[in-house]
């Protein structure tokens, strides 16, 4: 079957949002059927050629854009069984590093704006990585099973960055 009512929405500056002169994003609501097919739903644009997807509101399950295939995978995500300090990571167990950012230089002197840029950088990249460790030790992702009725799956917003053939 596949995605139905697939509806395209251009915003006021969507062609200077391009990465490249001949990309830009555009904002999707697709409307899924009764049988969701194995590995996902295609995804395509007449006259477009899709890049990313990002799943931005709509809809009852998690969503994410197979680049490799061209569709879109709808997830369950569960809650993951109680977690103890033996076998979570350190997410998992409680140790999230402390993340307050303080630097002074060695002379007691500000620091200039680059290396605080660099060390906040660093800072929120470390943060990012334990959010992410902490979300897959929480939860488990599975996709849904082939066949799966998603017709009450309606006006789920995409934001998609096509490249104009």
């Amino acid at each position: 079957m596949g995605l139905t009512n697939v509806q395209k929405t251009y915003g006021l500056d969507s062609k200077n949002m391009g990465i490249m002169p001949r990309q830009y994003w555009v904002k999707i609501t697709v409307d899924f059927d009764s049988s969701y097919p194995t590995g996902g739903e295609a995804l395509a644009l007449p006259n477009e050629s899709v890049v990313e997807a990002i799943h931005l509101r709509g809809g009852s399950y998690h969503y994410e854009y197979d680049s490799v295939n061209a569709k879109i995978k709808a997830f369950d995500m569960k809650q993951a069984p109680a977690l103890t300090g033996a076998t979570g990571g350190a997410a998992a167990n409680g140790a999230l590093v402390d993340q307050t950012v303080v630097v002074t230089a060695s002379d007691g002197a500000s620091p200039g704006a680059a290396a605080l840029k660099s060390d906040v950088d660093a800072r929120l990249e470390t943060i990012a990585d334990n959010m992410n460790e902490l979300i897959a030790a929480l939860f488990t992702k599975t996709e849904v099973a082939s066949t799966t009725d998603l017709s009450g799956e309606t006006g789920i917003e995409f934001l998609v960055l096509v490249d104009q053939i």
